[in-house]
């Protein structure tokens, strides 16, 4: 009985975990209907702090730059490398967790049948963050941002489908109304 609820638990926890938190920063004083144009940052490397099949994989960055570079046109923005409104900077930071416990059973035919021994069992999970900071063009400051916090089963490579939910959910509030 309690191993289903331990595991009940688990099951419960972690697919209420599967949605994604978005916190977004913005200085209320900038004007940001003057945007119009992009580039990606000049001089930073886009990289993933993390376990190595994630770090070591420059495709999951590209996908990430492609679609950002995607929704923005899709909002309206021009990509432009000579001239940009605004530049946009990339971070992902993800870390390998696991969480367990221990729940009882009961092994058939002992003389005390209500001896409980215990089992340990354990779930292993990656928490990562995705950061996307805009900066005005002409004064190199950050004037918008976003931190998409969220979890998934470790091990688990970022799918195309994965990875355009995420970064709707970090553009959705760009540009303030």
């Amino acid at each position: 009985m309690m191993r289903r609820l331990f595991i009940l638990f688990t099951v419960v926890l972690f697919s209420s975990c599967s949605t994604f938190k978005v916190r977004v920063y913005y200085d209320e004083r900038f004007e940001f209907e003057n945007f119009k144009s992009f580039c990606w940052m000049s001089g930073c490397e886009f990289n993933i702090e993390g376990p190595s099949y994630l770090a070591g994989d420059t495709s999951i960055v590209h996908s990430f730059m492609r679609e950002i570079k995607s929704q923005l046109q899709d909002k309206g923005f021009t990509y432009n490398d000579e001239t940009p409104d605004f530049l946009i900077n990339l971070h992902v930071v993800a870390f390998e967790k696991e969480v367990g416990g221990y729940t009882p059973y009961h092994i058939y035919g002992q003389e005390n049948d209500f001896t409980p021994f215990l089992a340990e069992e354990s779930y292993q999970y990656l928490e990562g963050s995705l950061i996307i900071d805009i900066a005005n063009y002409k004064t190199s400051t950050v004037v918008w941002r976003s931190d998409v916090i969220g979890y998934t089963d470790s091990g688990k490579v970022f799918s195309e489908k994965t990875i355009r939910h995420v970064i709707s959910k970090a553009l959705r509030q760009f540009p303030p109304d």
